[in-house]
């Protein structure tokens, strides 16, 4: 039976390097005569570590072991197995291994070159046991990286703060896939090749190197190419540009900005995006960190989240009224971003828009707007105002959260939902206005308004008071206030006008009174709702609009069109037959029933004269 030995003795952790797996099941001296530890998973070996202080020289990890009689291959390096071993100045790892684990190089400053030999299918994150990424992180001293492997899956930013000192990347040609965020942050690299053995690329896998000024593809690649010299990397199947550089010229027939195509460029200044493309994909210009200026052309359609993520240089920006669809984070953490136009395309803000824009002081929301989702404005504390639009029902957490700056808010009349922590630490409020009858919805209003001065004006809808009181108990001056608005108008200015007489002044008088005046030739005859009555008052108590509606005094004739020697109009409600002496005339309502020639209500009715073709007027009144 085999059994693991645990060092747990104080002296002898001491001498094992601190950041290793102690666990192991035996040693075995490697070909360079380094003793290394070695635990056993079901049929291979792992290295856990090494013995005796730190590790020097150049190491070479065998590609077997043998064991009480049994002989291992070695498929697998232990997260943090040579950590922090600055006098290592090479391994060799066997083209055995298949998982490399999180950190096992990480600091070991002495390395100048690594090869990623072609078995490897992780680096850094192995899910059953979550270990840490960052495998080869603050190898300081790398300028050279060979990969290798054939299908890894896995490489989660192996070559972080290694400080831009890699300069070369070899892909070898039998390298199938490029897993996401491979060489992130390789900003020392100054060109790629694409072998034609290369069919996938994984997301940000070379965001942040931003010094690239070739890419080049190799011309029998079925799946990318870089066609017309572009300095790009272009999927051909979809026309989606995969990644950029700086000096990269988009093609005429790409029209996808891809996932972290430019992720990370630091040496675009400014950005002419061409008409030929409608969509931004997620991170497209992520951490473009000196661009400071976009032109987004009208054929742009789809903004994709965090597209302009931390791009910190960028001044302004309008977004056409092309777009309907912008991402979350769009702009997030564009330092100098100081106004901002969205269209009335836009509906929705998805959360995280202009998260972090410390020094964005106006933006402009359109009418359509509806939704504002988590953290919109989270942190900018140079906005002093914004006008949310009346339809916007629902307001997300953290909305204004550290707009410390900001003097006044209005919430719109149909808000349903306001988050938590939506105006923590907006210490700069002068007053609040609701516009909304009902308290909107609040999960837990305990940190609603935290650092808020609670003594500023609140003012809410008539009769609304104690229910905010309830709710929002932080503050101590609410007021009520008439907000309801109303708008009385005539339907045709040429036939009659509209005169308020009396106007609400406060929830106690909110008498609204106002009158329709005919022009000559017309006469009023209702109001929008049904009603008749001139001059009208009415209790303001809902946002009310009503037109008033004239109609002409004159019948309508509408026997064949042709002038007639008899002549047939409506007089103050009368029916008046001119020119029909000796003649009878009969006049039938629109159901055809007889009616006297007294006074009749509004309506249209048939005039018959004699043996003459019947004619129908309309009598207003």
């Amino acid at each position: 039976m085999k059994t693991k030995v645990l060092f747990t003795v104080a002296l002898l952790t001491a001498l094992l390097c601190p950041q290793k797996a102690e666990a192991y099941l035996f040693n075995s001296v490697s070909p360079s005569g380094h003793t290394l530890h070695y635990d056993t998973i079901g049929g291979s070996a792992a290295v856990v570590g090494f013995y005796n202080g730190t590790l020097t020289g150049d190491l070479i990890i065998p590609d077997s072991v043998t064991y009480n009689g049994v002989t291992y291959a070695v498929t697998e390096i232990y997260e943090n197995a040579f950590r922090n071993n600055p006098g290592m100045t090479s391994v060799s790892i066997p083209n055995t291994v298949r998982w490399i684990g999180g950190m096992a190089f990480k600091n070991c400053t002495g390395l100048t070159s690594i090869t990623i030999p072609e078995s490897v299918t992780r680096i850094g994150f192995i899910p059953s046991r979550q270990v840490f990424d960052c495998t080869f992180q603050g190898c300081t001293g790398l300028t050279e990286v060979i990969f290798n492997a054939d299908s890894c899956i896995s490489m989660r930013s192996p070559f972080l703060d290694c400080d831009n000192s890699i300069t070369t990347l070899v892909i070898g040609n039998n390298v199938k896939a490029i897993p996401e965020t491979a060489f992130r942050d390789c900003g020392g690299i100054t060109s790629l090749y694409i072998p034609a053995s290369v069919s996938h690329i994984g997301f940000m896998a070379f965001e942040g190197c931003g010094e690239v000024a070739s890419i080049v593809v190799d011309a029998n690649n079925p799946v990318f190419d870089s066609r017309n010299n572009c300095n790009a990397i272009i999927e051909t199947a979809t026309n989606t540009l995969v990644r950029g550089c700086h000096n990269t010229v988009i093609p005429a027939e790409v029209r996808t900005i891809g996932k972290a195509a430019y992720a990370g460029c630091t040496h675009i200044t400014s950005f002419a995006i061409p008409p030929t493309i409608d969509t931004l994909e997620v991170g497209a210009f992520r951490g473009c960190t000196a661009m400071t200026s976009v032109d987004i052309p009208s054929s742009v359609k789809w903004i994709d989240n965090a597209a302009f993520y931390h791009c910190e240089s960028l001044a302004s920006v309008t977004v056409p009224s092309s777009v309907d669809f912008l991402g979350t984070n769009a702009f997030a953490h564009c330092l100098s971003l100081t106004t901002a136009v969205i269209p009335s395309s836009v509906t929705s803000l998805r959360g995280y828009t202009f998260f972090g824009c410390e020094n964005l002081t106006s933006v402009s929301l359109p009418a359509t707007l509806t939704r504002m989702s988590s953290c919109e404005f989270k942190n900018c504390s140079n906005l002093t105002s914004v006008d949310i639009p009346e339809g916007v029902d629902y307001m997300g957490e953290y909305l204004f959260f550290g707009c410390s700056r900001l003097s006044s808010v209005t919430l719109p009349r149909g808000l349903h939902y306001l988050g938590d922590y939506a105006f923590f630490a907006c210490s700069g409020l002068t007053y609040i206005r609701s516009l909304a009858p009902e308290v909107p919805e609040t999960p837990d209003t305990s940190y609603m308004f935290l650092f808020v001065p609670d003594d500023i004006p609140v003012y809410v809808p008539c009769g609304s008071s104690v229910a905010y009181d309830s709710a929002w108990g932080h503050f101590t001056n609410f007021v009520e206030e008439l907000s309801f608005t109303y708008d009385i108008q005539s339907a045709d200015s040429a036939q009659g006008i509209v005169e308020i007489q009396t106007i609400p002044t406060s929830c106690e008088d909110n008498t609204l009174t106002f009158s329709a005046s005919a022009a000559d030739g017309y006469a009023f005859s209702h109001w929008s709702d049904g009603n008749t009555e001139n001059p009208r008052s009415l209790q303001l108590t809902q946002d009310t609009a009503l037109t008033a509606n004239f109609s002409s005094t004159m019948a309508v004739d509408e026997a064949d069109g042709q002038r007639s020697d008899i002549n047939v109009r409506a007089v103050d409600g009368r029916i008046v037959v001119e020119g029909a002496e000796g003649e009878t005339v009969c006049v039938y309502d629109i159901m055809g029933r007889p009616v006297s020639d007294q006074v009749q209500p509004a309506g249209v009715y048939i005039v018959k004269v004699g043996d003459r073709s019947a004619r129908k007027v309309v009598v207003i009144r």
